[in-house]
């Protein structure tokens, strides 16, 4: 037991230098790159290091696929472009890893001062495991949101587009007419992208090319299909472009029944759990008396 505390003590000195090593390394290099940084982590200074260490790994060229699904769920949540999103992915990566390392090293603190080694040191790894996911499963659940709000707005946007195309609008015209009436008010994330792509309109963009922005932002099939019926129909107008885009109406429709079926049903799940704690207590309240009476 004696030599698992030394060795845990060598480890705990050893790790502290070596982050102090590569904290003087970096601190003035990195946080003269994170001043022109907008989206920068809580704990920068501190994370410098780490950040150090993810670009000498270079994760993009590593592990692609992994890494640019990574940055695309960070461009919907931050609403940024993909140079941005490139680099919140390393901040955040770097400040999960300082989290990780901070619990790793009280936990073996604890293990010195206690005594008890193993259990200490085994706790202090399970949680440096626990905490990167827990944070990249916040984001997914964030992403996901942003997605399922997505889904459910765009049914009705597509019949107001209907609507005014139908009535003689283009379809630029059209966009811009939806993304004004929910100007002022609270809006979500698709009417909040839908006002970006008029201003890009207004700012002389092309129509093409904003529509394939507007469908990057959003970052959902459903999203892709429409502006791709848009971009194959709108120089033809009329009524082929009315009848694609009701076609395109009724099977969203179908979707936003299924995501809401869906998210009924996760509700309904979640209130399981509480209604099992209340059974629980009211059958306490119901019996106790009944066996402090029955009791000598």
């Amino acid at each position: 037991m004696k030599f698992m505390s030394l060795f845990i003590t060598i480890l705990l000195i050893l790790e502290n230098l070596l982050y102090l090593l590569f904290y003087l390394k970096t601190r003035r290099t990195f946080n003269r790159k994170l001043s022109d940084f907008p989206y920068g982590a809580r704990r920068q200074e501190w994370s410098a290091a780490f950040y150090w260490l993810l670009e000498g790994i270079d994760l993009p060229t590593r592990f692609p696929s992994w890494f640019s699904a990574l940055r695309r769920k960070i461009m919907v949540i931050h609403r940024c472009s993909l140079d941005e999103a490139d680099g919140i992915a390393k901040w955040m990566m770097a400040e999960t890893m300082l989290l990780s390392f901070l619990v790793h090293d009280l936990t073996l603190l604890l293990a010195v001062v206690d005594g008890s080694s193993l259990t200490y040191a085994g706790m202090g790894l399970l949680l440096s495991v626990i905490i990167p996911y827990g944070k990249y499963r916040d984001l997914e659940h964030k992403w996901i949101e942003i997605k399922r709000s997505i889904v459910l707005d765009l049914p009705e946007l597509l019949d107001k587009l209907t609507l005014l195309v139908n009535a003689g609008e283009t379809v630029q015209g059209a966009i811009a007419r939806c993304a004004e009436r929910r100007a002022g008010r609270t809006t979500t994330r698709l009417y909040q992208e839908l006002a970006q792509t008029r201003q890009e309109l207004a700012n002389r963009i092309s129509f093409h090319r904003a529509m394939e922005d507007f469908s990057k932002r959003c970052s959902a099939q459903e999203v892709s299909i429409f502006t791709t019926t848009i971009l194959m129909n709108y120089r033809r107008g009329g009524d082929e472009l009315v009848a694609a885009l009701r076609e395109l109406s009724r099977d969203l429709w179908e979707k936003r029944k299924a995501a809401a079926r869906i998210a009924g049903e996760e509700a309904s799940s979640k209130l399981v759990f509480p209604m099992i704690i209340i059974f629980i207590v009211v059958m306490v309240v119901i019996v106790s008396p009944a066996v402090m009476i029955m009791s000598p």
